[in-house]
């Protein structure tokens, strides 16, 4: 997947992934429950979500340098009147190393992303399917701390 600054439009770079999934389609239509309690009480409960997705990821940039990152995945769709639907998914990953610029990086990764699925692919079961190609759009979110700024990690006790 080709990346482009939202702001002037300009590549950056590229990113190439691997999202393992062992949700089947039904899955996907199933919201978690709503939250319980008052959200100013800490000990409120937070519904649990079962993960069902994993995604990995590297992310290169046009100088050379590289980041890796892996974590859960969630996906979703919404079905549109006509028989289409929105694909949405959401991932929240841990960045695992760096190259270049990035080498001894930490930090997280998040995204979020939809891609529009015309009527017929999901009641076909052609949707989702491994291999297939799609058009998407995402917004990629990192918060990267350099080696240069990193502290030394406490020992395990």
């Amino acid at each position: 997947m080709d990346g482009y600054d939202v702001l002037t439009g300009k590549w950056f770079g590229y990113q190439l992934g691997v999202h393992h999934s062992i949700a089947t389609v039904q899955d996907f239509f199933t919201n978690p429950s709503p939250p319980q309690g008052e959200f100013s009480d800490p000990a409120s409960p937070v519904p649990p979500t079962a993960v069902k997705e994993y995604t990995k990821g590297v992310w290169a940039f046009a100088d050379g340098s590289e980041i890796y990152a892996v974590g859960p995945a969630q996906s979703h769709l919404v079905p549109f009147k006509d028989g289409s639907f929105l694909f949405m998914v959401t991932t929240a990953q841990t960045i695992t190393e760096g190259t270049g610029r990035y080498k001894g990086c930490a930090g997280t990764k998040q995204a979020t992303g939809t891609a529009f699925v015309p009527p017929g692919l999901i009641q076909s079961g052609k949707f989702p399917a491994p291999g297939l190609e799609f058009e998407a759009k995402t917004i990629e979110t990192f918060r990267i701390v350099k080696k240069q700024d990193l502290g030394p990690f406490p020992k395990k006790p």
